[in-house]
């Protein structure tokens, strides 16, 4: 239901502006998958669910399938590399519920413990998505300078990337690169606004 052919679909959806469908998707995704203690889905419910933000029923909705992911990430000191890297992405999905939550300080203690996952992998899409995030929750916490310095770093890496041919080149798998290119335009929005 929510393999990686899956996730990627859902990504187009938004990629190609078929917010009604993505809508769909997801509160039937939530609803099939609430009760789960299975943290990988849980965790990529989670991730998609928040790639736009989720009104307050929503975010209620996901805080079980973020306690499952949280929880699985309790005891991680024999994971091998792959469980590494997917551990790694369920604590961006949860760095995301933070930023989602208006806990900002929550989204850096995420990419923290996520970094202590991956020292050694080349998972760039994942690495530039936890950037766009660390950078609107810097935005939101007033430090307006960090965060325009951290977009034009993500913009410059995302337009990079979506340049090459093949655009599949051995740094992460295309549906992540849409995750961040989506986060980035919503960066991008929100740092355009006026604030206040």
């Amino acid at each position: 239901f929510v393999g990686e052919l899956q996730t990627g679909v859902i990504k187009l959806l938004l990629e190609t502006g078929d917010k009604a469908g993505f809508e769909r998707f997801r509160q039937s995704a939530v609803a099939h998958f609430t009760g789960t203690t299975n943290p990988v889905p849980a965790e990529r419910v989670l991730k998609v669910s928040l790639l736009t933000p989720p009104g307050a029923d929503l975010l209620a909705a996901l805080a079980p399938l973020a306690a499952t992911a949280s929880n699985s990430l309790a005891s991680t000191a024999t994971l091998d590399d792959w469980q590494k890297s997917l551990a790694s992405w369920r604590a961006f999905s949860l760095a995301l519920m933070e930023y989602r939550r208006g806990n900002y300080a929550g989204v850096d203690q995420w990419h923290e413990r996520g970094a202590s996952f991956h020292a050694n992998d080349h998972a760039y899409a994942r690495d530039v998505t936890f950037q766009i995030v660390q950078m609107m929750a810097c935005y939101k916490s007033g430090k307006i300078d960090q965060a325009r310095a951290e977009l034009a770093e993500a913009q410059q890496k995302i337009e990079s990337h979506f340049s090459k041919v093949p655009v599949n080149s051995g740094d992460g798998y295309w549906f992540d690169w849409v995750f961040a290119r989506i986060l980035l335009r919503e960066a991008t929005a929100l740092m355009a606004a006026p604030k206040g």
